[in-house]
């Protein structure tokens, strides 16, 4: 590898402000709150156009309670480590409007004394909302988010409701 960056970048807005999403091989890599930063490669290809739109539309509806679960192919990048894959794999079963304990995520991955490395994991996260690590809490309290406990509110906030609404 190069160093260069082998993803292609689009913005789109949300109630948090704008999401970045990075794409790449077929699916969607990275995804995260802000806009870009440097230089980037614009040019989407036909794929990845209709990948970025089907995500940007999934992600409205999400804000809008009318979806819960993601329906685009994705695959992290930079490529996680083995824990890191268990952990997200545990976090995508949380269902939309619950939360895990970083301690119950490390037991649901066989390893009961890891809530450290969960949190680490989670912060590592490189696909908010589509790996949703804001549901993963502490067992005192709500714990981190990638440095935005707002956003975690926000988005717990916004899943509980829709799920009471839901009933």
């Amino acid at each position: 590898m190069t160093g260069e960056d082998p993803l292609r970048y689009g913005a789109f807005e949300t109630p948090l402000g704008a999401m970045t999403a990075g794409l790449g091989d077929g699916s969607i890599r990275q995804l995260y709150y802000g806009r870009l930063s440097g230089p980037r490669r614009p040019d989407f290809t036909p794929t990845e156009r209709r990948l970025f739109k089907a995500l940007s539309r999934q992600v409205a509806e999400y804000f809008t309670g009318r979806r819960r679960i993601f329906e685009v192919p994705w695959h992290p990048y930079p490529e996680p480590t083995r824990f890191q894959q268990a952990v997200w794999a545990a976090v995508t079963q949380i269902p939309s409007g619950e939360t895990e304990t970083y301690n119950g995520v490390g037991i649901a991955t066989g390893r009961p004394r890891a809530a450290r490395a969960v949190g680490n994991a989670c912060g590592a996260n490189p696909l908010a909302l589509l790996v949703p690590c804001h549901r993963v809490v502490a067992s005192g309290g709500i714990g981190g988010y990638g440095g935005r406990i707002d956003v975690k509110i926000y988005l717990l906030d916004l899943e509980r409701r829709f799920s009471l609404r839901a009933r």
